[in-house]
């Protein structure tokens, strides 16, 4: 089932048509200001931005805006753009003027790849949005640029998803994602990656699911950071083998989609095996990863150690511990707390002090 189709069912509202029609309004008004022969401007913050022949028939509140929008076109100067707050300007202009003032500024700085001030601008509209009780599923009908210029919008809606994920927004998020590869832009996996890594934080399971299947199924393709997301997922339910089976399932995938595990996903998987109690397959699997010149790491060994401290075999994390150091790899301050701990349970003070 499409993650389109999911949560088109009362969690997706668009008014695309309308908003298409205000914003269109808006962008061939404030084009033509941009178009005045005479106007004067300095990259400088403290200078002026004079109009020397200001557009007839323009509501005061509107023509206001004009010197904003074209400044920060003719210049990209983030100076000027940062001191433009949203909500005062919503309190001065209303809110559709401001949106749509905003909507320009915002693609003029994605056009040229300035996505720190993409980000700086979309963070302030949604937070203003957010304590105001705007409707912020309507903030991906306020952005969408019109057929002609989808393509250059991909930047503004991967922000915005980032945006409102990384503010717990997870469902606006999930409606930004769905909406854009519904108009036919794909996000970039950077921030697929980053919607799916928060929607593992906050235990969001069914979408967590729903995500991957999007992404296996229509792109974008899956890439190394995007499975160990996955692993984590999956190996992060203490004592569920079934988890466990999904986990060795995304590592068969890794396998056959050409990419190369991290040293991150193979000590995540080494971690859901000894929670779930299978310490001879961790240390099996982390002795193959040392023959075959894999990447290892101390918490790999660490957690087979305490797998095998926590079943009072000690004398056999002994041993782990020496293979450790053979393989190259330093026992750290975790490596020793665990033996040290586990001896003393065991009443062997002097083998502690050893």
């Amino acid at each position: 089932m499409s993650l389109i189709c999911f949560l088109g069912c009362g969690l997706i509202r668009r008014q695309v048509h309308f908003q298409r029609q205000c914003l269109f309004r808006f962008y061939s008004s404030a084009s033509s200001a941009l178009m005045l022969e005479d106007h004067v401007f300095d990259e400088s913050p403290k200078s002026h931005f004079v109009i020397n022949r200001p557009a007839p028939h323009v509501p005061a509140t509107r023509s206001e805006l004009f010197p904003l929008v074209s400044r920060v076109f003719k210049s990209l100067s983030w100076s000027v753009a940062r001191k433009k707050k949203f909500g005062n300007w919503v309190e001065c202009h209303g809110f559709s003027h401001s949106i749509s003032c905003f909507r320009i500024i915002v693609h003029a700085f994605a056009l040229a790849g300035m996505r720190l001030e993409v980000w700086a601008l979309l963070r302030d509209i949604v937070g203003f949005c957010n304590e105001a009780k705007y409707d912020t599923f309507e903030l991906f009908s306020a952005f969408l640029d019109s057929p002609q210029h989808v393509e250059r919008s991909g930047v503004v809606f991967d922000v915005l998803i980032s945006v409102f994920a990384s503010n717990s927004m997870l469902e606006n998020a999930l409606d930004v994602f769905s909406n854009a590869k519904h108009v036919g832009l794909e996000p970039d996996i950077r921030t697929c990656n980053f919607l799916l890594k928060c929607l593992v934080e906050a235990n969001r399971v069914e979408f967590v699911r729903r995500v991957f299947e999007e992404l296996k199924d229509r792109g974008p393709s899956p890439n190394i950071y995007t499975y160990t997301i996955m692993m984590n997922f999956y190996c992060s339910d203490v004592g569920c083998d079934a988890g466990m089976r999904q986990a060795a399932v995304i590592l068969g995938k890794i396998y056959r989609s050409g990419e190369k595990p991290t040293v991150v996903t193979y000590s995540t998987y080494i971690h859901g095996l000894c929670k779930v109690g299978n310490v001879e397959a961790a240390l099996m699997l982390i002795r193959n990863l040392h023959y075959t010149n894999q990447p290892l790491n101390s918490h790999s060994f660490n957690d087979v150690i305490y797998g095998f401290c926590k079943r009072g075999e000690v004398f056999e994390a002994l041993q782990v511990l020496e293979e450790m150091k053979s393989s190259g790899i330093l026992p750290d301050v975790y490596s020793d707390s665990i033996l040290i701990n586990a001896f003393c349970r065991k009443g062997d003070v002097m083998k502690c002090l050893d």
